[in-house]
């Protein structure tokens, strides 16, 4: 009966629609305090890094118990108990030692209360466009697709507040930060897990890095649905660049015209808007190879709530 959270790499482990499910916004004030309060922690397969604790700036009430494969990442970032050994067996050992125990009745409550303020929280923001497109991506793909994110604005988004039901199956580039990933990604998925869904999606500005792998996709007819977000340049450099100095400087991108490029490859390509995401999404993934939807759009990082 205790709820479950994960890191933005671990999206998918525990499935985000469970009632346990306390999922991966690792910003938000609720997640930290859920995280920060429990009486006892077990953080499996976590180095607690940067990202997942801001910055090492959560801090824990309760006792940790740290399992992870590698001796010397236990207790790098906070004291913690250490069982040392893979996931699988160490947690499978785990239950032997506990047993039958009646669940906990206020996990689900709890859950229910922390999504309700994070909700509450974006509901405060102008940010419909940002979210509504997360809805329309995740209601376009089965349970089981594969999506691989590129460091983009939309990505960011996903990494907190996109649902992942199935294990492997949000790719996300957080310990590289690398801008390009998303495409490649998606074609070594699509080679890995041959007649499942796979979606990319990256900014402008990061395709720019992969787009000669169109030629790869487009000669081995790799099933691989590219959402190529398009806001003219670096998005998240031109909003902190922006906040920071009231100006900005080098991430508006001279680019080409995507579509016919993406023709010139012999691949199929749509543009949409958001309100017409849904149907493009629907009409790429039926085509056998390689397509991509190209959406026009300055999107916006929210504001984690405290």
């Amino acid at each position: 009966g205790a709820p479950v959270a994960t890191t933005y790499m671990g999206k998918g482990a525990f499935p985000e629609d469970h009632p346990l499910a306390a999922g991966s916004a690792c910003d938000e004030g609720a997640y930290r305090e859920l995280v920060g309060t429990a009486d006892v922690l077990l953080a499996v397969g976590t180095e607690l890094g940067a990202e997942t604790t801001g910055q090492y700036e959560l801090r824990l009430s309760g006792r940790l118990l740290h399992v992870d494969a590698a001796p010397e990442r236990i207790g790098a970032t906070y004291d913690a108990l250490g069982l040392v050994g893979d996931a699988r067996p160490v947690l499978a050992a785990l239950l032997e030692r506990l047993g039958e125990e009646p669940p906990r009745e206020d996990g689900g409550r709890a859950m229910s209360e922390l999504r309700t303020r994070v909700d509450a929280g974006l509901d405060e923001q102008d940010r419909g466009l940002e979210r509504g497109l997360l809805r329309t991506i995740r209601a376009a793909l089965p349970r089981d697709a594969i999506t691989a994110w590129d460091m983009t604005i939309l990505a960011y988004w996903a990494a907190a507040h996109f649902p992942a039901y199935e294990p492997r199956t949000f790719l996300y580039p957080l310990g590289s930060g690398t801008l390009g990933y998303a495409w490649p990604a998606a074609l070594g998925a699509s080679l890995g897990s041959p007649g499942r869904p796979v979606l990319a999606v990256a900014g402008d500005g990061g395709f720019d890095y992969g787009l000669a792998e169109l030629a790869a996709a487009h000669q081995h007819g790799l099933d691989a649905v590219l959402l190529l977000v398009d806001d003219g340049g670096y998005g998240i450099l031109r909003e902190y660049q922006r906040d920071s100095f009231g100006e900005t400087f080098s991430v508006d991108l001279a680019q080409p015209d995507f579509p016919a490029l993406v023709e010139a490859f012999g691949v199929p390509v749509e543009s949409a808007s958001p309100e017409t995401l849904g149907e493009a999404l629907r009409r790429a993934f039926e085509h056998r190879g390689p397509a991509v939807v190209h959406v026009p759009a300055l999107l916006e990082m929210w504001t984690p709530t405290s």
